[in-house]
């Protein structure tokens, strides 16, 4: 993910557990470069520090798989799906994200960079077909 602008990422989700990271990234600076996080039934995106508002994702705890897509662009406009339904948009900050080579993290917050985890914000879930895209 290092030095991509356009990036999309998709994956299935079964959650039991209504507090944690999808996908966490970071790098030597930033400990929020990019991250998906749920909290409460409600999904946030994050990019270079900065959260979008928090979009209600109705029945995302309730134990069921579902996909869950968020296309960003270098612009700056996000947009996150739902099984099929866009759960809002947001301007986030611009240009390619820094990543670092040990910086990704799935169902897991990074409170500091690389490493510095709280266990009890690890999020309790099966993630199937992660992917990210360069597009």
């Amino acid at each position: 993910m290092d030095g991509l602008g356009d990036v999309t990422f998709e994956v299935w989700v079964r959650t039991s557990d209504t507090v944690g990271a999808i996908i966490s990234g970071a790098n030597a600076g930033q400990d929020n470069e990019y991250l998906l996080y749920v909290a409460g039934g409600s999904l946030q995106m994050h990019v270079k520090g900065t959260a979008s508002p928090m979009f209600a994702s109705p029945g995302l705890t309730n134990g069921l798989f579902h996909h869950l897509v968020w296309v960003r662009r270098t612009a700056g406009s996000n947009e996150l799906y739902m099984d099929g339904s866009l759960l809002g948009t947001a301007t986030l900050p611009t240009g390619a994200l820094s990543i670092a080579a040990s910086g990704l993290f799935l169902q897991q917050e990074q409170d500091c960079v690389w490493g510095c985890f709280n266990k009890n914000e690890a999020l309790l879930s099966d993630l199937d077909e992660v992917s990210l895209y360069n597009r």
